[in-house]
């Protein structure tokens, strides 16, 4: 009787591995023990590896490489310190791990913004190593002019002066004087600095999950943090959905959160988390 169950369990692999591919491809990630009865569960998780995903200890996964370059291909800017937001079932230090690969492979740039460190899409302007090395003597140049003219009381600089050093030295940066706002991802390129509700309601467009049409709030964070910081997007959010314009969704389970995502998530009724945001039909007054 139990060898008829066992071969029963086996038989029935296929349709588990389809069903566990499912789950896969709506949520990243799925629990061993969701996979289907123990005596066919190796051969799932030997049929999904092969078909490209990744096994861990207690679950299986969407390579954390991949999930990087689809946020990556989306326009997101992913900042180092809160990479984990950005991938399912993954710590941060094999996320990081991952980043390294894909910046080894030129599949991603890791940049500076200030003191954050951030992995960004390849298609984003940055400096080539020469002008790199231009732009560190032009600044030890002008530290030295400015230098001396502070300390000549009542003395300045022409700003013709100024623009034309720059344009010397880095003439690729007076072309193009990229703004915080141009480089952040193709679909909030047109928005305005100004308008802190209007770059919200764009990056829950940008970061929103076609299959489900919602927006995780983290990720929602992270996309505009180096612009408005992580406090503004989280206080913009709550108003617009006091207004009536976006509408806040709890987290269905808060041990799916990572501490940092849970960090990034609104406040919500009874102690509970907000982790998902969706627009509604209201208008911006």
């Amino acid at each position: 009787m139990a060898g008829a169950r066992k071969r029963e369990a086996i038989a029935d692999v296929g349709e588990l591995v389809s069903k566990a591919r499912a789950t896969l491809d709506e949520d990243g990630v799925i629990k061993l023990t969701a996979l289907g009865p123990s005596a066919a569960r190796s051969a799932v998780v030997q049929r999904l590896c092969a078909l490209g995903f990744e096994a861990t200890k207690s679950l299986i996964r969407r390579p954390i490489a991949a999930q990087l370059a689809d946020a990556l291909a989306q326009g997101s800017f992913v900042p180092v310190k809160s990479i984990a937001s950005f991938v399912r079932g993954g710590s941060a230090a094999e996320a990081k791990t991952a980043a390294a690969k894909l910046i080894e492979n030129g599949m991603a740039v890791r940049v500076f913004r200030g003191s954050a460190e951030v992995i960004v899409p390849t298609s984003a302007p940055v400096l080539s190593p020469d002008e790199l090395l231009a732009a560190r003597r032009l600044v030890q140049s002008l530290s030295k002019v400015l230098a001396k003219v502070t300390k000549a009381r009542g003395a300045t600089l022409l700003t013709a002066d100024v623009v034309d050093e720059i344009r010397d030295a880095l003439p690729v940066v007076v072309r193009s004087t990229p703004s915080k706002a141009s480089v952040r991802a193709p679909a909030v390129l047109n928005t305005h600095e100004a308008d802190p509700l209007g770059l919200v309601l764009e990056a829950v467009d940008a970061t929103r999950d076609e299959k489900v049409g919602l927006s995780f709030i983290p990720r929602v964070v992270d996309h505009l943090r180096p612009e408005l910081g992580a406090a503004t997007v989280q206080r913009v959010l709550l108003e617009a959905a006091g207004r009536g314009i976006v509408e806040l969704r709890p987290e269905g389970g808060l041990n799916r959160l990572t501490a940092d995502e849970l960090e990034l998530c609104l406040p919500g009724p009874q102690g509970t988390r907000l982790s998902w945001a969706r627009r509604t039909e209201g208008t911006v007054s």
